[in-house]
């Protein structure tokens, strides 16, 4: 970057409040690179992922806010890949940041939506413009040789809750609680059947696990089920647990 360049970065979620909910990423970025970031956020009464339709039109509001000697900094999930796709057909060239790869050849070879991802990944990991970062070092190597390109194209990230006074605030008082139990969660390639596989042989720990409905092939009977289609912040997911819960989703 030049003393002229800017960083445009891209929301990849809905939210009440501008850049509210990325652990406090785009803060550190703002104290790293004084006025010099670019927001362009995204408007929603609750935090939520956005749709296909919606990531399209986020990655061409960045694309347009963003000029030639600038950074455009996309902020998770499939935002990278559209503004690749977005440049090249719109024959803008520019320097895209992605933040956390996640690709998974299993998926890859059984859909073809994901097959999609991947050569879109493979052919922006081919030009001089396009870099991601991931959150662990083995998965440099893993993404270098599975796309064929330069490991120069990955940067390491690890866990950013130690950037925001909330996540601070939760990571403090991990350990502190009387009542112990083991987490599950997420959407991402989770080995829900091993998990479930674990439960069954710890009959005497408490598991608490949050998944999408539609990554559960039916809910064990060692487990009880509530549903989170009413709560907002967890719409679509279903929690379970081995023991009755006064409160599960927050």
């Amino acid at each position: 970057m030049n003393s002229s360049s800017k960083i445009v970065f891209v929301q990849s979620y809905a939210a009440p409040k501008a850049m509210a909910a990325d652990n406090g990423i785009y803060q550190q970025v703002c104290s790293k690179f004084p006025n010099k970031v670019f927001p362009v956020g995204f408007y929603g009464p609750i935090v939520r992922s956005l749709s296909t339709k919606e990531a399209l039109k986020q990655a061409y509001k960045g694309i347009r806010k963003c000029k030639k000697n600038d950074l455009l900094f996309l902020w998770g999930g499939d935002l990278p890949i559209f503004s690749f796709f977005l440049t090249s057909m719109m024959g803008r060239k520019r320097m895209i940041l992605g933040q956390n790869l996640i690709l998974h050849k299993k998926l890859v070879e059984e859909r073809w939506t994901q097959r999609f991802r991947y050569y879109i990944y493979k052919r922006a990991f081919r030009t001089d413009r396009f870099y991601m970062t991931v959150n662990s070092e083995p998965l440099v190597d893993y993404y270098a040789d599975w796309f064929g390109c330069s490991k120069d194209k990955f940067f390491v990230v690890n866990d950013s809750m130690e950037l925001n006074d909330t996540d601070k605030k939760i990571l403090s008082e991990r350990g502190k609680r009387d009542d112990f139990y083991v987490f599950c969660g997420g959407k991402e390639m989770r080995d829900i059947d091993g998990f479930f596989k674990v439960v069954e042989m710890m009959p005497d720990i408490k598991f608490k696990a949050v998944f999408r409905q539609s990554d559960l092939a039916s809910t064990p009977p060692v487990c009880q089920t509530w549903s989170c289609s009413t709560t907002r912040r967890v719409k679509n997911f279903t929690a379970l647990w081995q023991e009755p819960l006064s409160a599960v989703c927050h």
